[in-house]
């Protein structure tokens, strides 16, 4: 997911406007402005695009998650799944 405010934070302090850096990115308008509002994620091509012209990694515009999925148990052959190896 994209940091929503990043991105328009680090587009402001470049004097752009959603225009100026959608043209440059080569992407619609109201893709950007969709992005800008939280209003859905987008591609890693147009996160590259974005970044490129913002002068940042597209690393830095990515939101981590400080709670990722917990990973599964370790089931161990004896414990199965209810069926029998072959």
């Amino acid at each position: 997911m994209i940091n929503a405010d990043l991105l328009r934070e680090r587009r402001k302090e470049l004097g752009m406007t959603q225009a100026e850096l959608a043209q440059r990115a080569k992407i619609a308008c109201r893709n950007l402005a969709r992005i800008e509002s939280n209003d859905g994620d987008t591609t890693t091509d147009v996160l590259v695009a974005l970044a490129k012209e913002l002068k940042i990694e597209p690393t830095a515009l990515l939101i981590v998650d400080e709670n990722p999925t917990q990973p599964l148990p370790n089931i161990q052959p004896e414990q199965g799944l209810g069926r029998t190896a072959v």
